[in-house]
């Protein structure tokens, strides 16, 4: 039978062998999801799309013709009113695909907009040093993306995957963006 420190001491060494494989598995899972992103969301559109279409061909192939027993009448205006909701998904997708979600201007100059100040380095280097966050108001405040040199409106935010910031992130999925 162990005696308490080697039981204690096993129990140690398994903990840091799951703190180490929790440490491997999130900076590995950081990488592979970025990865499995930008390969999976292209499928998942042509599998959205490829849903679509399977939804109109049994609409107009199967139930349609069930509901009309031969009215043409009642046959016309399904088709019609299908393929208008049809053409409202096409636009809809289409313009999600098309419309740029907008991304904040580079900023050269953020103490003149953030508050702070620059000072000159004895090489001759620009410093700046200034706040990352103005509180304008209760819950509105203006931030700097450090990675793109930016400052960031309420609602914007760095997205990961493209390396880009996006204005009104909540309204946003990188796939769309990119075709």
């Amino acid at each position: 039978m162990p005696s308490f420190t080697q039981s204690i001491s096993r129990f140690i060494s398994i903990q840091n062998s799951i703190f180490n494989m929790i440490n491997f598995v999130k900076v590995w899972s950081g990488v592979v999801f970025k990865a499995t992103m930008r390969v999976l969301g292209p499928i998942m559109i042509l599998g959205a799309n490829i849903l679509i279409c399977g939804i109109v061909y049994s609409f107009l192939f199967h139930i349609v013709p069930d509901l009309c027993d031969g009215n043409h009448v009642h046959f016309m205006c399904h088709v019609i009113i299908g393929f208008y909701l049809l053409g409202n998904v096409m636009f809809n997708y289409i313009a999600c695909v098309n419309t740029s979600p907008g991304h904040p201007e580079p900023c050269h100059d953020p103490v003149k907009y953030l508050g702070g100040k620059t000072s000159i380095t004895s090489d001759g280097k620009r410093l700046l040093h200034f706040n990352h966050m103005v509180l304008l108001e209760p819950g509105v405040s203006y931030r700097w993306c450090r990675h793109c040199k930016c400052i960031k409106p309420p609602r914007a935010h760095h997205d990961s995957i493209t390396g880009k910031c996006v204005l009104d992130m909540d309204h946003y999925w990188y796939v769309l963006s990119e075709l």
